[in-house]
């Protein structure tokens, strides 16, 4: 709304706006209230009488599941059998070059890649999976010295995002027959000093770690950046937007007050 130069400011509409809120919001104060003291709203339970009457959330019982029957009649298999099945799938292994461009005296070994990913992913290292597994650490140094770095990453998720897209299944997670994305960033602590770790006494306490900023179309991350836990997130909203290079093209996007970029 625009005014003229010293013409003072009307706060009558911001008033009864407030007013209006705070009215709708004393009606659901006394709707859930009421709920709760009529025993309607199963799933509070009221102990006690006079001063000393609580109420607390009802955990779910015995006869109640917390997930659906349908996956626990999903055999139990490991991540590396299911990595094999997906890279079947898929071909997302496809994605991992050598970082030399010709000259190279030998294949790909597969199965130092995947183990690769699993000790990187999981956190276990490179020296804990060389325990646990036959591979040898040289190998598995060499592995992610010449196949794992973030372009290669970046062509292996592509894949898998759009294999997950050719899906009849994805289509179902449309909000009003729209493909919606959203932001959002996930703290996570490192184990070594990088450029981007930072100490943050609430996430992280006496250690450093880095905000992993990542960009979900429907149930699918089509893209991430590490960043600064003291970086603004809404300085990397368009650069995820724009950088996508998967077959899913989102029709609307959304994010949190962190990645919402205000211009004063």
């Amino acid at each position: 709304m625009l005014r003229e130069v010293g013409a003072p400011i009307l706060t009558a509409p911001i008033e009864e706006t407030l007013a209006a809120f705070r009215k709708a919001l004393d009606a659901k104060f006394e709707s859930v209230n009421e709920n709760i003291d009529s025993g309607r709203n199963k799933h509070i339970k009221i102990t006690g009488a006079g001063e000393k009457r609580r109420w607390t959330l009802r955990s779910p019982g015995i006869e109640q599941p917390t997930e659906s029957p349908f996956y626990s009649r999903l055999p139990v298999i490991g991540i590396a059998d299911l990595l094999w099945f997906v890279a079947e799938k898929t071909g997302f292994m496809d994605g991992f070059t050598h970082v030399l461009d010709r000259c190279v005296k030998y294949e790909a070994d597969a199965r130092s890649i995947l183990a690769c990913i699993i000790a990187m992913g999981t956190n276990m290292g490179l020296w804990k999976m060389a325990e646990v597994s036959w591979l040898g650490h040289p190998s598995l140094v060499s592995a992610a010295r010449n196949y794992l770095r973030i372009e290669t990453l970046h062509a292996a998720n592509d894949a898998l995002t759009n294999a997950i897209a050719s899906l009849p299944m994805f289509r179902h997670y449309d909000i009003h027959d729209e493909l919606r994305s959203s932001n959002d960033g996930q703290r996570i602590e490192t184990q070594i000093e990088t450029i981007n770790a930072r100490r943050s006494r609430k996430y992280f306490g006496l250690k450093k770690g880095v905000s992993s900023y990542t960009l979900v179309a429907n149930h699918v991350p089509i893209n991430a950046r590490i960043i600064g836990t003291h970086e603004h997130e809404s300085r990397f909203v368009f650069d995820l937007l724009h950088n996508n290079t998967t077959d899913i093209k989102p029709e609307r996007h959304s994010t949190d007050t962190h990645g919402t970029n205000q211009v004063n």
